[in-house]
């Protein structure tokens, strides 16, 4: 049985959420170390023995000989005589206990306040385990503890059938914990889609020690747009295919909506679909279609009618921006498939582009988990803020199918991930959906604010 270090006792006022306690030097723990409490908690009418777990919040020391007034000098004294007397206290914020009456083990927070004069221990490994490692047989080990090395985190699977929120700002380790996340999922057979701006993940399928392929590397793809600049080299990408949008494939709504033309207007509409009826190719560009449209104008019968070309023509010369499309229309069933990963590299595309190939992969996937797809479906969103902005603000091609996929996604399987550093730039509605978050280090005040709005459950701490 491990044996319990004593720290001390509980002093002065203590709550249901937190308390103060007094140590000597040689029990001390430090900030942020975890401890532990015995209570007794009323359940259902029963009372029932518990640990509680707290974590220290902050530590002081003290003395009463030694303050901001005494001098340099008579420290000296003091410290020589020995009678500097500090006294070390700390303040410890009350994480919960397990309930076990639960099939899930649900962690609840105590009815009933401590009181001074309490007994506080160091929490034991095994209490840590408990509430931190939980699910080891299908657990996502995504790190250790900080305070201690020798607990795994495992984060339950089933959190994230409420979607997730990973939120930091840049360089406290996002795409790193994504990594982890997507490594641990894939263990465990997911399918998983990774939107992926900046080529941060495209080395998936390798060993980071030796570049050689990892196991079921061939199940592990990597999409990109052959208008991309890319990051990499194609050569030094593993199993590196082009992902274009069919051009033909779209109809007059479809154009419409990537040129922002107003839904009443019928006269561009009807022109664009006359100009793709009579194309009688199985493939064709934006500017085969735009080429059509000058036939015609010519070919218009009356100053009318001229016009409404000339209207179109200049809508449609938009297409010409989006440098997205092309022949090679790769199915979705391609895209996701069980116990695989896809990564849609988008680097180097404008962000209008970008968020026009992300769009269209997004609606194919939704329709896909509707209608086909028999498995769950994790879809990774990084730097997500430059997809789904508040909607106050502006509109993107993907803002409304994201949301839909955040209110409506988890019924049918498919699951979203969020990361970004910018919380305050995400569609409030979206970041709210994602009932699981990974909060790492924020400093700016509009993003902490944000993440407060998004989530009950956070506090300022």
């Amino acid at each position: 049985m491990e044996e319990l270090k004593f720290i001390g006792y509980i002093i002065g006022e203590a709550s249901t959420s937190q308390f103060e306690f007094v140590t000597e030097e040689k029990n001390a723990p430090m900030k942020w170390d975890y401890l532990m409490l015995n209570s007794i908690e009323r359940v259902k009418n029963v009372e029932k023995k518990n640990k509680i777990l707290a974590q220290v919040s902050e530590i002081y020391g003290i003395s009463k000989n030694v303050t901001v007034d005494t001098i340099p000098s008579v420290v000296k004294k003091q410290i020589e005589q020995n009678i500097v007397n500090p006294k070390i206290y700390g303040t410890a914020k009350i994480l919960g206990y397990l309930d076990k009456e639960t099939s899930k083990e649900i962690i609840r927070l105590p009815r009933k306040n401590r009181l001074p004069g309490e007994e506080v221990f160091l929490a034991s490994n095994k209490l840590l385990e408990q509430f931190f490692s939980k699910r080891k047989d299908q657990g996502l080990h995504i790190g250790n503890l900080l305070t201690n090395n020798k607990v795994r985190v495992l984060l339950d699977p089933n959190g994230l059938n409420r979607h997730l929120s990973i939120i930091a700002q840049t360089g406290a380790g996002k795409s790193y914990t994504t990594g982890v996340l997507i490594e641990e999922l894939y263990r465990l057979g997911a399918s998983i889609l990774v939107i992926d701006p900046h080529s941060d993940y495209v080395f998936l399928g390798q060993k980071a020690e030796d570049y050689t392929p990892v196991e079921r590397s061939n199940y592990i793809r990597v999409f990109r747009n052959p208008s991309s600049t890319g990051r990499y080299s194609e050569d030094s990408i593993p199993n590196l295919r082009d992902y274009e949008i069919n051009f033909a494939q779209l109809d007059e709504e479809d154009i419409s909506n990537v040129c922002n033309i107003p839904s009443n207007a019928t006269r561009i509409k009807n022109k664009i679909r006359e100009a793709i009826e009579r194309i009688d190719e199985d493939s064709y560009s934006p500017e085969r279609l735009l080429e059509e449209l000058n036939i015609l104008e010519n070919e218009a019968g009356n100053a009318m009618e001229r016009r409404v070309c000339q209207s179109t023509i200049i809508r449609l010369r938009q297409l010409l921006r989006y440098r997205v499309f092309g022949n090679n229309d790769i199915p979705i069933e391609e895209i996701l498939r069980p116990w695989g990963i896809s990564v849609l590299d988008l680097s180097g595309l404008t962000d209008n582009s970008m968020n026009y190939i992300t769009a269209n992969i997004l609606k194919e996937a939704y329709r896909f988990i509707l209608n086909e797809a028999d498995f769950p479906i994790f879809i990774i969103i990084e730097e997500a803020h430059r997809f789904i902005p508040p909607i106050r603000r502006r509109t993107t091609f993907c803002s409304q199918i994201i949301n839909t996929i955040a209110a409506e996604g988890r019924k049918f399987g498919l699951f979203l991930v969020l990361i970004t550093q910018r919380p305050s730039k995400i569609d409030s509605d979206s970041l709210s959906q994602c009932n699981s978050q990974i909060i790492m280090k924020i400093t700016n005040p509009e993003d902490q604010k944000a993440i407060l709005r998004s989530s009950e459950r956070a506090t300022e701490d």
